[in-house]
């Protein structure tokens, strides 16, 4: 690609070749080709490799029992067994149980270990406080 051209003329080109650009964009294209070397040389590389893609022998196909098969498998690959399905509902319900058992207690206070900021001081209490102005990265 020449430098005078801009990228997307560039990126149009496998669809040039393809003959499958709007009018529009078939004409700016062809303009680009008309002006720019780089561009030609860019588009010969795509005509070799689309002859190259085109002639190559892939070997033999299985053909249509080939995809109905590969279309079964897939099928039954993609349906989980009831088994599996069962197997898969117990782990979520043991999972959940066991991190419930994990988190819960972190969770749950004592009621005589909570008491209120602004609850009258009985006993032996310490009190943190601090002053209204103090930012969170001074607390």
């Amino acid at each position: 690609m020449g430098d005078g051209v801009p990228k997307e003329i560039s990126e149009l080109l496998p669809f040039y070749l393809n003959g499958t650009l709007d009018d529009g964009e078939w004409k700016s294209v062809d303009h680009a080709l008309a002006t720019d070397a780089g561009l030609r040389a860019e588009l010969a590389v795509l005509r070799q490799v689309r002859t190259a893609v085109q002639t190559d022998d892939v070997g033999r196909s299985p053909g249509d029992l080939g995809l109905a098969r590969l279309q079964r498998d897939l099928a039954r690959e993609a349906k989980p067994s009831w088994k599996a399905r069962i197997a898969s509902v117990a782990a979520a319900f043991v999972l959940g149980a066991g991190l419930s058992a994990l988190v819960t207690p972190r969770f749950v206070q004592d009621p005589a270990d909570y008491i209120q900021a602004g609850a009258p001081v009985t006993g032996k209490q310490l009190v943190v406080a601090f002053r209204p102005e103090a930012t969170a990265q001074q607390i």
